[in-house]
């Protein structure tokens, strides 16, 4: 639950009703800031994301829904910053589609690395907790597969480690202990191997050479 003090900001900052944000920029942008510098005195990383999900979002996403329909193409701040805030609160969905926009159009990170490396990351790190409690990893973890295979241009370990992620579920939706003599679905098995062959040739330390080795020789005994 969020604090008494964010509780009490967001009584007394919100005052500009959705509808008056686009004639308003400047005044958007001081509260921006003064957001910022609330958001990063919260001690308690459940409040600031409380804080995030409940009140920030909710006050600026209008503001990039604005800037998107305009369609006029400029360094935005407060569009880059929300699309971290999705992600802070796994709201992954919009989170990867504003990725992509942000991306074709070029706006930078507030990273060290890109927005689409942020993006992958993140999402990779969720689908990998989704994964060791046995629960879906998709659409999320699909969306991204997709798009460092077509559009974005992603760190050979990382793009290793969507491989091999994605083979062992393959493997996991056959057979639960993902032991390939236990599978008998041969294009779920030849499906992985060449998932773990492109994952190992991007990173050669991913250790994937055994499984590779075991699919081989369920196949031949197929």
């Amino acid at each position: 639950m969020i604090s008494p003090a964010a509780n009490f900001r967001e009584q007394v900052t919100f005052k500009a009703a959705p509808n008056q944000w686009a004639a308003e920029r400047d005044t958007i942008e001081r509260q921006f800031d003064e957001d910022l510098a609330f958001l990063r005195q919260l001690a308690r990383q459940d409040d600031r994301n409380d804080f995030k999900r409940d009140t920030l979002l909710p006050r600026y996403l209008p503001e990039v829904a604005r800037y998107l329909a305009a369609g006029k193409v400029y360094q935005h701040r407060i569009f880059v910053q929300c699309i971290v805030w999705l992600f802070d609160t796994e709201q992954l969905g919009q989170a990867l589609d504003y990725t992509h926009i942000a991306v074709m159009q070029g706006q930078t990170s507030p990273f060290r690395r890109p927005m689409e490396v942020f993006a992958a990351d993140v999402v990779f790190a969720w689908a990998e907790r989704q994964f060791a409690a046995r629960q879906s990893i998709d659409p999320y973890f699909a969306v991204v597969l997709t798009r460092l295979t077509h559009d974005w241009r992603l760190p050979e370990p990382l793009c290793a480690r969507y491989y091999k992620l994605a083979a062992l579920h393959i493997l996991a939706k056959e057979d639960p202990s993902m032991v390939p003599s236990a599978i008998d679905n041969a294009s779920a098995l030849q499906t992985a191997q060449k998932l773990l062959e492109m994952a190992q040739q991007q990173y050669s330390k991913i250790g994937v050479k055994t499984l590779i080795g075991r699919i081989s020789m369920r196949l031949n005994a197929l």
